[in-house]
């Protein structure tokens, strides 16, 4: 049973069948026991009448003892028989059997209802699971002590039940105050995820319950002879609690016990990337509704306001039917917030009768991707749903060009991610809370990234007029502009929305931009974008219905897009600019060093940029490495001369002994690669690196297929952190260098660098079944190996996989980097075919 099913079996359990066996055995048990009487009277022995006078007399002395005693033995006097209880009658039987019933339905909602979190957790703790999520309710502590007592209650309740039927009388007044606190909170810990179905038998039995315990005549008598009838006084202040009880339950429960009872589940699929290194510093973010509904409005309120509060960050939101300014897309970054129509997923086994004949407890642990799809359903069974996109409208706009002797990386960030939430009582604020709550925490580690890079802050720049797009667009059902933007990049950058049509007319909007002289591109896109060109500069996107991909979260968008972009770097760059770079180096030192200025300047006037910098304040490691790029020709070391040797000194010494930064193994990558027109500063570097060196050669024969297969195990210790920098020596080829790491996070997680790839959060129980891939290729040119394209994967495979990488095309080298945590080694496989 994969994780689809399994929330919906726990799901229809405790929300409609749990509830539905309450009400039908309590029908079964009113038939049963209407047929069938299976109680007897409680009887109990008395002292005979004639052996209570003999001791009466020997007590007032008429009598000795021993005589006392010879009259008792002589005594041959039968036993009085009394009645302890009434026999209990057909409706104190059915208060009884309702007692149980109910009590044992509440047990086995309250134990469901933990094991379905429970189940929940597991699935968002397993290898498979994609994305993040959260459980949240207001008041936790309290919500579990409640529930804790309720379960204490309900435990009583039965013990109450079977008592009532032998005469006790504390059970009774136990079986009267259980009822009017279950009808106090009918809709809290009584009702699992809010169903109404709970209240059935809770009105049912509970009226039933009270007016056969105290206000049918002779109630107390039915029950025991011992005890009197209570006066009317108690029977009417019974009755008022009892009503007032209910009556707060329904109607006043829900405000009142909100914090308590309210649950969310937040479900997240979030992805990004940053050029780089460098990146620009973005002035202002846009929040732009892209559809007219009051939650995206409310939530891009939200979520500004989150952002503004956590970093400072300036927001501004543009509503859906705003005007639209042109904006400069050097210092603004357009976000769009998007409301969309959540899919959920459906258990492939039809029918609740299948479902309930698979389940087994060995098939409840999480071992497959399945179960984030579980998830989904999970969240999308509460009340009312929400599912928003947010995504950089220049996501797939970006690249970085050069302006005046300076590299201006536009466009560099991206990110998307699909957000579900949902909560246990309905309504849509608090939801909505909580999902600019997770998209804040979904952006923190981009934000904190980006804070530890090169930032450049441009200064004024004179744009370019901005594009005309000479489209007609006429065809296209309730076309909305949502965002024009221009930069030295773009002559334009403009978006639209438009009313899905039928697949049908979808192909005629198509032709019609064809009929203008649009190009259409085969390129096929994940995104199931069509791409339109017109020229050497115009290009359309034209997104249709835009259903999620493969990993996120089942959603589609209520309508299609446009992005209009008119390229201008095709246009030829302009040469260096010294007066513009003798400007930008006097304002803001630092951002014309990240821009890669300095190396544009005369040869004279290199020192001196260089010392403004250095008096600008303390550089983070990632913009040493970053700066150490851009000085590191041969026209910067000698202009700096000794100013270059001490500061290169200094970052490989701050590199090098940091050996538990999980970053280590890119900086010795960034410092290998700045030297290696350095001849004898790249010797010293490897000959510092020859702890964490190896070397591995493959066969110098091929096998019967005609490849060169090694298999090897490279011992590291520690194991955590490791370090591995890898020659990998082929025959007739260059050495093939990589280089690996295992770092230990603050969370106790790992966090594996592997073949260009990266993986983190690994629980170190997970470790032995991840494997990393790559893939390599000869260049063109015949010199050294490059890697081929999207080859650098990692996956999760049961521990004990195979350590050999899938079979090459010709050409081509595949490697696989497997763990032996037990052993402290890595294992590692590779396949060349020349």
């Amino acid at each position: 049973m994969n994780g689809i099913e399994t929330i919906h079996l726990l799901w229809n359990l405790l929300a409609i069948w749990l509830p539905g066996a309450a009400v039908g055995a309590m029908i079964v048990c009113t038939v049963l026991l209407i047929r069938r009487d299976r109680y007897c009277r409680k009887l109990a022995l008395a002292e005979s009448p004639e052996a209570a006078e003999i001791r009466a007399l020997a007590a007032s002395g008429a009598v000795t003892p021993e005589e006392a005693g010879k009259l008792l033995a002589g005594c041959n006097a039968l036993p009085a028989v009394r009645e302890t209880s009434p026999l209990p009658d057909l409706p104190l039987k059915l208060v009884s059997a309702f007692g149980r019933i109910y009590s044992t339905m509440k047990i086995v909602m309250l134990a469901g209802v933990f094991a379905a979190f429970r189940a929940v957790h597991l699935a968002a703790s397993a290898p498979g699971f994609r994305g993040e999520y959260e459980y949240r309710a207001e008041n936790l502590p309290l919500l579990l002590g409640v529930s804790g007592a309720v379960l204490i209650l309900a435990v009583l309740e039965f013990i109450a039940s079977v008592r009532l039927l032998h005469g006790s009388f504390a059970a009774r007044n136990y079986l009267i105050f259980n009822w009017i606190l279950n009808f106090l909170l009918i809709r809290c810990a009584l009702a699992a995820f809010g169903s109404p179905l709970y209240f059935v038998p809770a009105v049912g039995a509970g009226a039933y319950a009270l007016y056969v315990l105290a206000f049918r005549r002779g109630a107390v008598r039915k029950i025991t002879a011992e005890r009197p009838e209570p006066g009317r006084g108690g029977r009417l202040l019974t009755g008022v609690a009892a009503a007032a009880a209910l009556a707060a339950g329904l109607c006043f429960g829900s405000a009142q016990y909100e914090k308590l009872n309210e649950f969310f589940i937040v479900q997240t699929n979030f992805s990004s990337s940053t050029g780089g290194p460098a990146h620009l510093e973005y002035e202002k973010i846009l929040l732009i509704a892209g559809t007219p509904d009051p939650e995206t409005a409310k939530l891009c309120e939200l979520l500004a306001a989150a952002l503004r509060a956590e970093s400072g960050t300036v927001c501004e939101v543009r509503g859906f039917s705003s005007p639209v300014p042109v904006d400069d897309l050097l210092r603004v970054l357009p976000v769009l917030v998007s409301r969309r129509e959540f899919v959920p997923p459906e258990p492939p086994l039809p029918g609740a009768a299948g479902k309930l004949l698979r389940l087994s407890l060995r098939e409840l642990n999480p071992q497959a991707a399945e179960w984030n799809d579980g998830l989904v359903a999970f969240a999308g069974r509460m009340k009312d749903p929400l599912c928003f996109r947010l995504e950089t409208l220049t996501g797939s706009h970006s690249a970085s060009f050069r302006h005046k002797g300076i590299l201006i990386p536009e466009g560099g960030l991206s990110f998307k991610g699909t957000f579900l939430a949902g909560s246990s009582l309905g309504g849509r604020r608090r939801p909505l809370d909580r999902l600019a709550v997770q998209m804040v925490r979904s952006l923190r580690p981009l934000r904190q990234k980006r804070s530890e890079e090169p930032g450049i802050r441009l200064p004024e720049l004179p744009l370019p007029e901005v594009f005309p797009v000479e489209a007609d667009f006429s065809e296209f059902p309730g076309l909305v502009r949502l965002f024009t933007g221009h930069s030295l990049q773009y002559g334009v950058l403009a978006v639209y929305r438009f009313d899905l049509p039928d697949a049908g007319n979808f192909d005629r909007l198509a032709a019609s931009l064809e009929a203008q002289g649009f190009e259409r591109r085969n390129d096929s896109f994940a995104d199931g974008r069509i791409r339109f060109e017109k020229g050497d500069e115009l290009r359309i996107d034209l997104y249709g219905e835009n259903r999620s991909h493969f990993g996120e979260i089942g959603s589609r968008s209520p309508f299609g897009m446009l992005i209009c972009c008119a390229d201008l770097w095709r246009r030829k760059a302009e040469g260096a600019d010294m007066e513009f770079l003798r400007r930008f180096a006097g304002s803001d030192p630092r951002s014309f060093a990240m821009a890669g200025g300095i190396r544009n300047l005369p040869d004279a006037e290199i020192p001196a940029a260089f010392d403004r910098l250095a008096a600008s304040g303390k550089l983070t490691r990632r913009q040493k490495l970053h700066l150490l790029r851009n000085l590191s020709g041969e026209k910067c070391r000698r202009a700096l001369g000794e100013r270059y040797a001490v500061f290169y000194r200094q970052l490989e010494d701050e590199i090098l002994d940091d050996f538990a930064d999980p970053g280590y193994m890119g900086a010795v990558g960034d410092l290998l690669s700045c030297t290696r027109e350095d001849p004898a500063r790249h010797e010293a570097l490897l000959a510092r690196l020859a702890p964490i060196r190896a070397t591995l050669k493959l066969p110098e024969t091929p096998n019967e297929n005609g490849e060169y297969v090694l298999k090897a195990r490279l011992r590291r210790m520690p194991f955590v952190p490791s370090r591995l920098l890898l020659d990998l020596e082929t025959p007739g080829r260059p050495p093939l260098r990589l280089s690996a790491a295992l770092s230990e996070l603050p969370d106790g997680t790992l966090r594996v660098d592997a073949m260009n790839s990266s993986r983190q959060g690994i629980r170190p129980e997970e470790l032995g079944g991840y494997h990393f891939d790559a893939g390599y290729g000869v260049r063109r040119d015949g010199g050294n190996w490059e890697e081929n394209g999207w080859s650098s994967s990692a996956s999760f495979l049961p521990p004990g996989g195979q350590i050999l990488p899938g079979r090459p095309r010709p050409g081509q080298l595949n490697i696989r980097l497997r763990f032996e945590p037990g052993a402290g080694e890595y294992l590692i496989g590779v396949i060349y075919a020349p």
